[in-house]
């Protein structure tokens, strides 16, 4: 299972999966990687989540503490500047997923990491509306995942152990290649 999780990005999905994951895995095993003008934000503002403040961990950008999962829920404009960041937090055994829109976030990942870090990941169904630092959502929607390479399975099955821990809703798809094109079909 994965014991240490980064988060990078602190929008409607970010704080939506960062406050179910810090439920479930505890504050100290979860936290948003945060460069130092967010991390002064997110101090001086806080951030809510359904009408509750939230208290996540940061991870200073140039702490590199080694994590397990990383989840990028960053906007597509971001994506290059976010695999920069992230490159010293990964490690042998490091699991990346994408919650981006589109479909060239994994490729890219799978570019630089390699395909044995990447999980495809497609998040679907949720209702998060987020104006300014608060979150509020009634569905938590689904997480859809899967693999190409059935040399990944015993890291998707971390993963799932994971969300099933911290009660995230997830479909392993069969073709998950199908399902991140199927919404331009």
């Amino acid at each position: 299972m994965v014991n240490k999780v980064g988060i990078i990005g602190m929008g409607a999905l970010g704080i939506l999966y960062g406050d179910l994951l810090t439920k479930g895995l505890g504050k100290e095993n979860v936290g948003f990687i945060l460069d130092d003008k967010r991390q002064l934000k997110y101090e001086k503002d806080g951030v809510y989540c359904n009408n509750e403040l939230c208290d996540f961990k940061i991870i200073n950008y140039k702490n590199h503490e080694p994590l397990d999962l990383i989840i990028l829920s960053v906007k597509a404009t971001a994506l290059n500047e976010s695999i920069e960041i992230i490159k010293p937090f990964v490690k042998e055994g490091t699991i990346i997923i994408s919650l981006l829109n589109g479909v060239i976030s994994e490729e890219k990942l799978i570019d630089v990491f390699g395909l044995d870090k990447v999980i495809y990941c497609v998040a679907q169904g949720m209702d998060a509306v987020k104006l300014e630092n608060k979150l509020t959502y009634i569905s938590k929607g689904f997480l859809f995942v899967g693999i190409t390479e059935e040399s990944m399975k015993p890291k998707l099955d971390s993963l799932i152990e994971t969300f099933e821990k911290c009660l995230i809703p997830y479909v392993v798809e069969e073709n998950i290649l199908r399902r991140i094109w199927s919404k331009f079909m």
